[in-house]
Formats: structure tokens, sequence, C-alpha cells
């Protein structure tokens, strides 16, 4: 095995194990399942903005979402312009660590939830 062939084995398997223990944080669980959420709530998606938001793809490679590169928490929902239809989710309020929350230009109806409250390092 040559010394490139080591290093990108050796690369690949710190890679998959640092997913593992991102995807075994039950925080960053709870911070999938409150996107999931949000989702669950748009019900017109025209552009399909959120069609990699699945199971397949983790989900700071979701479009529109940014995790912090060291903790793995979302840092950034940013959904500008994609046409979206539905209610904002009071799920969002589970991302703690949330900074932006930019919805602009879509058709959100409803309140905002008060649970965004929780998202306390939000800034405008």
């Amino acid at each position: 095995m040559s010394q490139f062939q080591r290093v990108t084995f050796s690369a690949v398997i710190l890679s998959t194990l640092l997913l593992g223990v991102l995807a075994a944080d039950p925080g960053l669980e709870a911070e999938a399942q409150a996107l999931k959420a949000f989702k669950n709530s748009i019900f017109n998606d025209p552009s399909s903005a959120l069609l990699d938001w699945n199971d397949t793809n983790h989900h700071c490679n979701w479009s529109g979402i940014a995790c912090d590169p060291l903790s793995g928490n979302v840092v950034s929902v940013s959904l500008v312009d994609k046409q979206l239809a539905g209610e904002i989710s009071a799920s969002l309020g589970n991302l703690t660590y949330l900074q932006v929350l930019d919805l602009t230009l879509n058709s959100f109806t409803g309140r905002i939830p008060p649970q965004l409250g929780s998202c306390s390092q939000l800034t405008n």
C-alpha cells in the first residue's frame, strides 16, 4: 500500500467515525427532527428546494442549511426566494444554536411561533 493510499484510507476511516459520532448525538438528531417537522409544515415547494431534505443526506448537507463545523449544530436556515408556502413550524425553536433564519420572499402564513424565542443566538 502506497503512502497516498494509507493517507486516503485513514481519512475515509476518520470521516466515517466522525459522522458516526455526529449521527449518534441526540442533540443533533433532535435538530434533524426539527428540520423535518419544518419541511412537513410546507404544503407547496414548486421549485423542489427541499428535495434533498431526506434521510439519504445528513441534515448539514441539506439545501439552505449550514452547521457549525466543530459542533455540527445547525446555525443557519436560509431559504430565500424558494417560493415555499406553508407555516413556520414551532419545531424550529429546537434549533437552539440557530443564528440565521432567513425565509424572505416565500409565502408563510399564520403567526410567528413563540418557540422561536428559544433561539437566543438569532441575529438581525
